[in-house]
């Protein structure tokens, strides 16, 4: 399926009258977003049709979720910690919006109001983001697909030790070592990352 997207935005991106994005159904954007999310995009966002594709996505799975009164991106959940709302689609969202991917009239309903104010949060704190990606777009790429895969990694312990927390095995003690030791190592990835970039920044300047 996330074949024919790729060829519908390739075709898009290749026109330069086109009128419009690509229009995309619920399903095939959920997907697209989510290879996103999950660092196994079919192009590269940093490009042309890349942007194409993904702005489409979240255009086209930002109006059907509106039509259907539910939120999206679920701001509500990824501020609160909710595990059972939040996915890693929502986070890489904010992180988008906050890198200039997208922009906030891509984002339908109420939703779009609170979007630009926490998007930042999510971009770990670079000075110019949106300037970033110009010098430094694969850096800033990896960096929001790091902090989705790790926000949702995160929610999924906590629902975990809530679920055992009356039953503190030897097991449960090593899941729980193991996560701290993951989330250490996605400092250091974010925090490695975010010094590439200053540093493209800095020579750039």
């Amino acid at each position: 399926m996330w074949r024919r997207t790729v060829a519908v935005a390739l075709v898009w991106a290749a026109t330069a009258c086109a009128p419009a994005l690509p229009s995309l159904s619920q399903t095939e954007a959920r997907a697209v977003l989510e290879r996103f999310a999950a660092g196994q995009a079919p192009v590269d966002v940093c490009e042309p049709e890349g942007r194409a594709l993904f702005r489409s996505a979240v255009r086209s799975y930002a109006s059907a979720m509106a039509e259907s009164g539910q939120p999206w991106p679920n701001i509500r959940a990824v501020m609160e910690g909710d595990s059972a709302g939040p996915t890693g689609i929502d986070v890489m969202v904010l992180g988008a919006l906050g890198a200039g991917f997208i922009e906030p009239n891509d984002i339908r309903g109420p939703t779009r109001i609170l979007a630009r104010h926490i998007a930042r949060a999510y971009n770990a704190d670079l000075s110019d983001v949106r300037r970033a990606v110009e010098i430094a777009c694969p850096e800033v790429v990896e960096m929001q697909q790091v902090l989705a895969r790790a926000y949702i990694e995160d929610q999924r312990f906590e629902a975990r030790m809530a679920r055992e927390r009356d039953r503190r095995s030897e097991r449960v003690e090593r899941y729980a070592r193991r996560h701290v030791e993951r989330m250490i190592q996605v400092r250091d990835h974010v925090y490695r990352l975010k010094a590439e970039i200053e540093a493209k920044l800095e020579a750039a300047a």
